[in-house]
């Protein structure tokens, strides 16, 4: 037997260190398109920041079937402006970052 497995008694869960508590995204307003609405980039980065801590909870607490909802109606969510910034080019190197910090959480808290 691995000496690296355990699991953890229920008590234990209340030491543990949430998602919301160690997730950060990357800086947005470096790839905004120039003329960005500052607005519209803080709105797309808090929603894309909880639609990520969402993600990690769900991987958390093995909620399979909410990940998969709340991964594929994320655009649905979004208004046409914050969807209109998030499909520019210029931010895809932002959503790689953002995507990656969440890996990392992934990986980390799971």
């Amino acid at each position: 037997m691995r000496e690296d497995l355990y699991f953890l008694r229920h008590d234990d869960f209340d030491s543990l260190t949430s998602p919301q508590d160690t997730f950060h995204i990357p800086d947005i307003i470096p790839y905004l398109p120039l003329g960005t609405d500052r607005d519209i980039a803080a709105t797309l980065t808090a929603i894309y920041r909880s639609h990520c801590t969402s993600l990690v909870e769900c991987v958390r607490y093995m909620r399979l079937k909410q990940f998969h909802q709340l991964f594929v109606s994320f655009h649905g969510t979004l208004t046409v402006p914050v969807q209109k910034l998030l499909a520019a080019p210029l931010l895809a190197p932002w959503i790689r970052e953002a995507d990656w910090a969440m890996y990392k959480v992934f990986i980390t808290h799971n």
